[in-house]
């Protein structure tokens, strides 16, 4: 529903972590791209608000790809572009949102959780 009032309604950007045999889990590729596409949107006058969401119906985002993920570093400072974009980010977490998936999620501006059997961050140490 709220997919195809956004296609009627809004001009925004899409943002889709696209990796569902991985649960979306997201490389430091896929963290560089999804820094680099919000800083175009955040400068596209076009562009009202972004919508993310997760390929497949198993998940979100379970978080980082330990074996393809590089930098915390750049981690944080994608988990902090989502907090601070100017623009609005309406995140839909469906099914698995765990670890940096809940980063994503929780940073957002407008979340909607929906199916979310396993929604939880890691535990520090």
């Amino acid at each position: 529903l709220l997919q195809r009032w956004y296609q009627r309604r809004v001009r925004g950007g899409t943002i889709l972590l696209n990796r569902p045999g991985a649960l979306n889990a997201y490389s430091s590729d896929m963290v560089e791209l999804l820094i680099n596409q919000l800083y175009r949107y955040e400068e596209d006058p076009s562009v009202q608000l972004v919508l993310m969401e997760g390929a497949g119906e198993r998940a979100f985002c379970a978080g980082g790809d330990i074996v393809h993920l590089g930098s915390i570093l750049r981690e944080n400072q994608m988990h902090h572009k989502v907090k601070n974009l100017r623009k609005p980010i309406v995140t839909l977490g469906d099914r698995v949102v765990m670890g940096g998936g809940m980063g994503l999620c929780c940073n957002s501006r407008y979340r909607w959780v929906l199916n979310a059997p396993c929604l939880r961050c890691q535990k520090q140490k």
